[in-house]
């Protein structure tokens, strides 16, 4: 049997141009939309171009995913992001652009031991996933 796991959105507000303190300020400003919006998530740590940054998992409603995918991707374009990552239920790891309505199944969320040097992956309780 198939396992069916909730959508999670995956998010950041932070800039690889931008200093430590206004990223931190960015990451703080995204926490307090994601609570006001009345969303489920948590922190994670995310690592992508080879830079350590804070993100965001956000919990898709059961019957309220596409509308929660849409409200995260709003929110990664007010924070000039370019992508976001939606991990589907069945793991199916779809990359969406914020600046257009291209998106496209990169492959299937998984966990490691280690990422591969210079892979992208996020980090949540000290286990590392990336996208295969």
């Amino acid at each position: 049997m198939r396992q069916i796991n909730q959508t999670k959105i995956f998010v950041s507000a932070e800039r690889h141009d931008e200093t430590e303190t206004e990223n931190q300020h960015r990451s703080t400003d995204l926490h307090a939309k994601l609570e006001n919006a009345g969303y489920s998530f948590r922190y994670v740590d995310g690592c992508y171009s080879a830079a350590f940054e804070t993100a965001f998992c956000v919990f898709a409603t059961p019957g309220q995913i596409l509308d929660t995918i849409d409200d995260v991707v709003t929110l990664a374009r007010e924070f000039q992001q370019d992508t976001v990552l939606v991990v589907h239920g069945d793991n199916a790891a779809e990359l969406v652009a914020v600046n257009t309505t291209c998106s496209a199944i990169i492959g299937t969320f998984q966990t490691v031991e280690h990422p591969e040097p210079g892979e992208d992956c996020t980090i949540a309780d000290g286990i590392y996933y990336v996208v295969r």
